[in-house]
């Protein structure tokens, strides 16, 4: 079957050009420490302001590229992004986000600024509806696939590296368009699909991991803990944030579990991510139920997400009381919010003897 253009995307695409029209250069917000749904996502905002408005576009981002694959999708599709760091706001005359929205905690935005386009794929929040443009469709499984619609929309014509771009993030944001997909992430993948280099995609997909990779997921299953139907394990200080969400993935394929919690320590904050596979939960409510209800993560804690999945980040000063202070609040509130006892634990792995 064909791709179809929408009508409702029609109207999203003319507004969001009509607020392009005049511009000079983009500044692109996306998610501290990205992932391959908003790199690619940024990729095409700033590939439709340049075919059809001359708008130059820089991305931005603070954290690392994590993963290894990510890394790899960087390096092979030649993507550049720039550290905030090396960013002067100023110097640009509009201000996009992409799967990511203002105040969620995860992102470089400057505190107060309000941006004037933001395109993501998850749940609407209060501040979003400040930006003179904003797309937010909770029902997506990844913000490439509304960009995606856009480029389609407007006939831009797709790279190699930007389809192969495009269906690595649909992918790595449906875990295989297994996880939250609906048929608008798969219209979208055929789509790009047809177009994108497929060795290379492949060969960015089962990208080598570093030795630290093992020691690190050997780390987080010696510290598992199963609490009757949920799992919960911590990774200490880490360098690679990435690994917190990837954990917290695998162990929820621990069978007979409804959820799963990995946290780590990074040089100024924890960070948490939750999964579940319980559709009455919703991670994103449990997220904010941790953050806001008793016993709670704290006031300056800061989080959100959505179905399966969910994360939060909590400053944290570097002191080994502090870090034990915030381990215990994280697993309570969870178990708390969850419904799971505290109780009722065993290791998920035997410890070796002698």
């Amino acid at each position: 079957m064909p791709y179809k253009k929408k009508k409702s995307t029609k109207e999203k695409t003319r507004k969001l050009l009509a607020l392009a029209k005049g511009k000079k250069r983009c500044l692109i917000f996306i998610q501290d420490n990205p992932d391959p749904d908003a790199v690619a996502a940024a990729m095409a905002l700033a590939r439709l302001l340049k075919f059809r408005r001359k708008v130059a576009s820089t991305i931005t981002f603070d954290g690392v590229i994590g993963r290894s694959e990510n890394q790899a999708m960087v390096r092979h599709l030649k993507v550049t992004l720039v550290p905030i760091d090396d960013v002067r706001v100023n110097d640009y005359d509009l201000i996009g986000m992409v799967d990511t929205q203002p105040d969620t905690g995860n992102n470089c935005l400057p505190k107060g600024m309000v941006p004037d386009i933001v395109v993501d794929h998850h749940p609407l929040r209060e501040e979003t509806k400040a930006a003179q443009f904003y797309d937010v469709k909770a029902n997506y499984g990844a913000t490439s696939t509304m960009l995606t619609e856009y480029l389609f929309e407007e006939n831009v014509k797709l790279t190699k590296n930007l389809a192969t771009a495009l269906a690595f993030g649909i992918k790595a944001d449906t875990q295989n368009l297994g996880r939250e997909t609906s048929i608008l992430d798969i219209d979208a993948f055929h789509y790009v699909y047809n177009q994108c280099n497929s060795r290379l995609l492949g060969k960015i997909e089962n990208e080598k991991v570093p030795r630290e990779y093992f020691a690190v997921l050997t780390n987080a299953m010696r510290n598992a803990t199963i609490y009757e139907d949920v799992v919960i394990t911590g990774l200490g200080d880490i360098t690679n944030p990435d690994m917190v969400g990837e954990i917290a993935d695998l162990l929820l394929r621990l069978e007979h579990m409804r959820g799963a919690l990995c946290y780590g320590f990074t040089k100024d904050q924890a960070i948490l991510s939750v999964r579940t596979i319980d559709e009455e939960l919703d991670a994103g409510k449990l997220v904010r139920k941790m953050i806001e209800e008793p016993p709670s993560l704290g006031e300056q804690a800061s989080g959100g997400g959505h179905g399966m999945m969910a994360g939060a980040q909590i400053p944290c000063p570097p002191t080994d009381c502090q870090k034990e202070k915030i381990e215990k609040a994280i697993r309570d509130s969870f178990l708390n919010v969850i419904g799971a006892s505290k109780r009722a634990r065993k290791s998920l792995v035997k410890k070796s003897t002698p």
